[in-house]
């Protein structure tokens, strides 16, 4: 037989628990941001790992491979930070995105003043040494797929990498509002109960006091329990 579930007195009444909810409201963000960091570090450090074997023999395509698997990497176990409720891992994460959108750029500008790889049959002894006119043709043909691919990368890298960054950055803003708006007791619980951890032995101090002059809770302990 089942039994039943033991009735305990809770020294947290309505208004606490709506407080907890409101607080768990307001942390949506952060939770939507570590389901992102972790999608978004393993595909990098995946893509970083399938295009090595590609690169072996190219300086800077291998240090890109690296690049692509360190930095993959670093925003995967940045999920942990935002778990424990830091506001300071939202700005790593930006800093981070923006260390991948310069790896990618300057890969793209290295290869832009590099001449492009011609195919086979344009080579000197090739198949169209007779036909001087086709070979005109499919080398332009070559060069501008070479120079719009890599000028698309730049520019993909600049919108997705920046766009992301720049969410990353909004994403820690939420957080220290929500640290201003709710006492530290319910912060400390909402980290402990999501990073499965004790949460941090000092809370980070808000950035700001929220807007429209409302003071800022600065309780640090649960309510005690009724007598």
């Amino acid at each position: 037989m089942d039994r039943p579930i033991p009735s305990h007195t809770s020294p947290l009444g309505p208004a606490d628990l709506a407080v907890i909810a409101h607080a768990a409201r307001d942390l949506r963000p952060a939770r939507r941001a570590e389901r992102i960091a972790g999608t978004s570090g393993l595909l990098t450090a995946l893509a970083g790992l399938a295009s090595f074997p590609f690169v072996l023999g190219s300086g800077v395509g291998m240090a890109l491979s690296i690049a692509l698997v360190v930095i993959g990497c670093r925003e995967w176990s940045l999920r942990a930070e935002l778990r424990a409720l830091d506001p300071l891992a939202a700005g790593r994460l930006a800093r981070n995105q923006i260390a991948l959108g310069v790896a990618l750029i300057g890969y793209a500008v290295v290869q832009l003043t590099r001449a492009p790889v011609l195919p086979e049959p344009l080579a000197a002894g090739g198949q169209l040494d007779q036909m001087p006119e086709m070979a005109g043709v499919i080398e332009g043909i070559a060069r501008m797929a070479h120079y719009g691919l890599y000028a698309g990368l730049i520019l993909g890298a600049f919108l997705v990498q920046g766009s992301q960054a720049i969410y990353y950055a909004r994403v820690g803003g939420s957080m220290r509002r929500a640290y201003a708006r709710h006492p530290i007791w319910i912060m400390r619980t909402h980290a402990a109960a999501w990073s499965g951890r004790p949460p941090m032995a000092e809370p980070p101090a808000p950035a700001a006091p929220p807007r429209g002059g409302d003071s800022v809770q600065i309780a640090s302990d649960p309510p005690a329990a009724a007598a």
